[in-house]
């Protein structure tokens, strides 16, 4: 997630229509090519040249990010690796490995 769009154009190469996508009432993730040198991990969708941002669509978000040095956050869904799709509240216990 990242601040606004400056900060997007930092870590990803934008494409026509990405910018209105992003800025967008419905602020979904799309997905981009990563721009080569950005200061994004390469664990951070290892093995791929693209990465998904968005940005922020709560207040809290906003604050958040206008105390971040870099202006971005990486974000996770939180799903177990290698299980299902978290849908529902009954998928969220946390499973002892």
């Amino acid at each position: 997630m990242a601040k606004d769009f400056e900060t997007v154009t930092r870590i990803a190469i934008p494409v026509p229509g990405a910018r209105n996508l992003l800025e967008s009432p419905q602020r979904p993730i799309v997905i981009l090519p990563r721009r080569p040198g950005a200061r994004v991990s390469d664990l951070v969708a290892p093995g791929l040249s693209t990465i998904g941002v968005m940005l922020p669509y709560t207040g809290f978000q906003v604050l958040l990010l206008n105390e971040i040095p870099d202006g971005y956050l990486i974000m996770t869904s939180g799903n177990i690796h290698g299980e299902p799709m978290c849908t529902d509240l009954d998928c969220v216990t946390i499973k002892a490995r």
